[in-house]
């Protein structure tokens, strides 16, 4: 597996296991488990997953992606 289908296979995970609100906050989460990563990185990362940010019923944003909706 590549290093690119690597991170994109994690940064699905976090997003499914945790709320996230913002590109440095899963940066961090990312360099935690051994990734590197620049916004620009993260950015067109989270847009080949089609992650978007939504609003939270209790206020603040987080990421979701298409096949695990938040609520979870």
């Amino acid at each position: 597996m590549s290093e690119l289908s690597t991170r994109r296979d994690m940064i699905r995970r976090l997003i499914r296991a945790q709320v996230i609100g913002t590109q440095e906050e899963l940066g961090k989460l990312l360099e935690r488990e051994g990734f590197e990563v620049t916004q620009a990185t993260l950015s067109r990362d989270l847009g080949a997953l089609m992650a978007r940010r939504v609003q939270l019923p209790e206020g603040g944003t987080a990421y979701e992606l298409d096949d695990a909706p938040l609520g979870r």
